[in-house]
């Protein structure tokens, strides 16, 4: 669930937040998909959903995932943005 794409980068869960595939991203996050995975800029799964505006995306990765710490950088880029920042920065 969590393989990588060696041309871009990217979580498959990511590429379908990316390509506005919402509920193939929701299927793979149900099957098991990690939402803390990475791209190779550092952006979490969870990033990209929030940063592509996909709320059931993001709802998702929270009902299944209530451990996550939303506080927590989902970068690792200088920024460092948490989910809420990534949230205001794109609404």
């Amino acid at each position: 669930m969590d393989y990588i794409d060696p041309k871009l980068g990217h979580p498959l869960c990511a590429l379908a937040c990316l390509s506005g595939k919402a509920a193939v991203a929701l299927l793979l996050l149900q099957r098991g998909a990690d939402p803390t995975v990475r791209n190779m800029n550092g952006r979490t799964v969870l990033y990209i959903a929030v940063e592509c505006g996909l709320e059931d995306v993001v709802r998702c990765i929270v009902d299944l995932h209530p451990e996550l710490d939303l506080n927590a950088p989902a970068t690792n880029e200088m920024q460092q943005y948490c989910p809420i920042h990534v949230a205001a920065r794109y609404a």
